[in-house]
């Protein structure tokens, strides 16, 4: 092996140092989020797979106010190449307006936007769960198939899917079937005999005073007809969770 000459060493000096500062880092890092979520979380983040379930954060859904909140279960949709997990919660919820106004509407401006980036998150997370929730961006493609205007993209902390999202991250329309928390029934979400609930998505049906929905046998109605004031349908968001 030749000899190092002093720019080598510098270099490699250089080099070490910095490996070893974001070591330390990283070390910290995991010290700081292992104190405030739990090594159980931690782990369980960092080993996620495509389909796991986590709980994350606390939602009202057993309708009994003489227990506390119950912990949201999410189904792991994606592990994104920079780390980050995109999650869906693994029942409907709650049971939101996609608007409040029978009107032309899109994403950008609806109601259920504001609910969920506001009343939701405020709801569901602590101020230190809210610290790994990044803002996403949020792409508002138009109908596929009608062509109906989806508005402009946006930067959403918490979101609905999309038309393309529901039919790219599940296999089939069995695999989008799910059911509705009690809370979510209560306040008028429609269910089936099994408990299947029909759910949002973000974009816009064949018209811009209605929107594309999950119904409850799983199948993605591009072509819905409901207002996007319906009361029947539920409410499942996504978001997601960064530790880096």
């Amino acid at each position: 092996k030749r000899n190092l000459n002093k720019k080598d060493m510098s270099i490699f000096s250089k080099l070490f140092g910095k490996k070893q500062a974001e070591e330390e880092a990283a070390a910290k890092r995991k010290e700081l989020y292992i104190s405030l979520y739990g090594e159980e979380f931690y782990n369980k983040v960092h080993s996620a797979k495509k389909g796991d379930v986590i709980t994350f954060g606390s939602f009202e859904q057993d309708d009994n106010d003489g227990n506390d909140k119950e912990d949201i279960e999410w189904i792991v949709l994606d592990v994104e190449k920079d780390g980050r997990l995109l999650l869906l919660t693994k029942y409907c919820i709650e049971r939101v307006s996609y608007n409040k106004k029978a009107e032309d509407i899109t994403w950008e401006e609806c109601f259920i936007r504001s609910w969920l980036n506001k009343g939701f998150l405020d709801d569901s997370f602590t101020k230190e769960e809210q610290w790994i929730i990044p803002t996403s961006y949020v792409k508002n493609d138009d109908n596929p198939l009608y062509g109906t205007n989806g508005g402009n993209d946006t930067y959403d902390k918490s979101f609905l899917l999309s038309i393309e999202e529901a039919q790219d991250y599940f296999e089939n329309d069995r695999a989008r079937m799910t059911s509705a928390t009690e809370v979510a029934k209560l306040h008028y979400a429609y269910t089936d005999p099994f408990n299947n609930t029909a759910w949002w998505l973000r974009s816009p049906s064949f018209k811009s005073n209605k929107a594309a929905v999950v119904a409850d046998d799983g199948e993605v109605y591009i072509g819905a007809y409901h207002k996007v004031t319906d009361m029947i349908f539920a409410t499942r968001p996504a978001l997601r969770i960064d530790l880096s």
